[in-house]
């Protein structure tokens, strides 16, 4: 049905507006021009199904040109100093397994869980108390878990924001070829290292066909940017839009179950 919606929207505005529609269509085609391993299905999806991150060209592109920069994965030791020690903060701090454990019987019945505790900014109450996730970060501003029971993958997708780049750090990494992430075409294997940082508007796709559960943090953290006005600016727009569309936080992951 929402295809059928954006689709008469297009026709709409092809005969009310074409610039837009134009304009719109070709900040898409640059945004897409950065990735090398797109197809036609690809391509669809993200012009019908992952929509927000087409309408979201204009800030995303900016975001590159502020930044001077639009890497796909992120070197930890490229970030700045206080964003590496806020990263190690929230993956080290804690007892892994003792969590893991904690969050297991909330999720055995679920092939795909998501766990929030800040979602761009703003903090979520769990039944598994953890603190340190609450507490308030210059560059981490988007701390979850995500739970993949046995045999459960993501189709290829997109991300729709440009502003933040993903960390994600596997909880319980296991010595499987069958565990990995892809980031357009670069495949990451997690035994070969707990943590990836990446630019999750690059089409990428996320695989458990291992018979065993996948426990992995995510956090989005700040873009790292040439100039402290800059990171301001991210932040600001970060958190405006955490507050614009908290309320609607599922809806961005409406294939997973949340456990509260």
């Amino acid at each position: 049905m929402i295809r059928i919606v954006i689709f008469g929207l297009l026709v709409v505005g092809a005969i009310y507006v074409p610039w837009l529609v134009v304009a719109s269509v070709l900040l898409g085609v640059i945004d897409l021009s950065a990735m090398r391993t797109l197809d036609w299905v690809s391509v669809r999806k993200y012009y019908l199904k992952y929509f927000l991150t087409w309408w979201l060209a204009p800030i995303n592109l900016l975001a590159d040109l502020v930044t001077w920069s639009r890497p796909k994965i992120i070197p930890f030791e490229s970030l700045p100093a206080a964003c590496r020690d806020e990263i190690r903060a929230v993956t080290e701090g804690f007892d892994h397994q003792a969590f893991i454990d904690q969050l297991a019987p909330k999720v055995k019945d679920k092939r795909k869980a998501m766990l929030f505790y800040k979602w761009y900014g703003r903090d979520i109450d769990t039944s598994i108390g953890m603190p340190l996730f609450h507490k308030p970060y210059k560059y981490v501003k988007t701390i979850g878990i995500s739970v993949f029971n046995e045999r459960s993958s993501l189709s290829r997708h997109f991300g729709p924001l440009r502003l933040t780049h993903r960390v994600l750090y596997n909880l319980n990494p296991r010595q499987s070829d069958d565990i990995y992430i892809e980031v357009d075409g670069d495949r990451h294997y997690w035994h070969d290292g707990p943590m990836l940082i990446f630019d999750d508007t690059y089409i990428h796709q996320s695989v458990n066909d291992s018979d065993d559960a996948r426990y992995v943090m995510f956090i989005d953290i700040i873009r790292s940017s040439p100039h402290c006005v800059i990171h301001r600016l991210l932040t600001f727009c970060v958190e405006l839009a955490g507050a614009v569309v908290f309320r609607f936080h599922r809806g961005f992951y409406h294939v997973w179950a949340f456990v509260k």
